[in-house]
């Protein structure tokens, strides 16, 4: 009997440390980033950046002064305003659908949002990501993040998430971005 109280206090402790063991968090969480969540016509900020969407498209082509942009797959098209508040900067923009992510597109080339940022200087325009046209018809389409940051893989930094149903956007055959230039306020 006196051996009783030591045996629960042991077993206290094995279940007290199996509850720690699965409760832990994965690096990822303990490393990962500070996320904000954006919706369309609200202006949300990271530590740095700030974001406001306006509007998000699909395209089958896309048009812009010199260039055209031809896909065997879809353009997603993501317009809105960015800004740096702290300094100079260059945004990381991607789209992940499932567990690939897709980076914007250069191919614009100066049509589309992406270059430098000046702190206090919103920029306003378009983010373009060619994607496979199998997303239209996968479940991940309807669940795609867009996710703008400072950096391709942010660690303890904020990151600005969000969150859009492919299956629901509209659909263009032929659309024309619009030329990127300083927001005004």
């Amino acid at each position: 009997m006196k051996r009783l109280p030591a045996v629960l206090a042991l077993l206290a402790l094995i279940g007290g440390a199996l509850v720690l063991h699965l409760t832990k968090p994965s690096d990822e969480d303990l490393q990962g980033p500070f996320v904000t969540y954006a919706g369309f016509g609200e202006q949300v900020e990271g530590r740095d950046l700030t974001w406001e969407a306006e509007y998000a498209y699909l395209a089958d082509r896309l048009t812009a002064p010199g260039w055209t942009g031809e896909t065997d797959g879809i353009w997603l098209v993501i317009e809105g305003t960015i800004g740096s508040k702290l300094g100079i900067t260059t945004p990381d923009v991607s789209v992940r659908v499932g567990e690939r992510i897709y980076e914007a597109s250069d191919r614009p080339g100066d049509a589309v949002l992406g270059d430098s940022l000046d702190a206090g200087l919103p920029q306003a325009g378009a983010f373009a990501f060619e994607l496979p046209r199998s997303v239209l018809e996968s479940e991940e389409g309807t669940h795609v993040t867009a996710r703008i940051a400072n950096g391709f893989r942010v660690r303890l930094d904020s990151a600005i998430d969000m969150v859009l149903d492919l299956t629901q956007l509209d659909h263009r055959g032929t659309a024309a971005l619009p030329q990127p230039g300083m927001a005004t306020p």
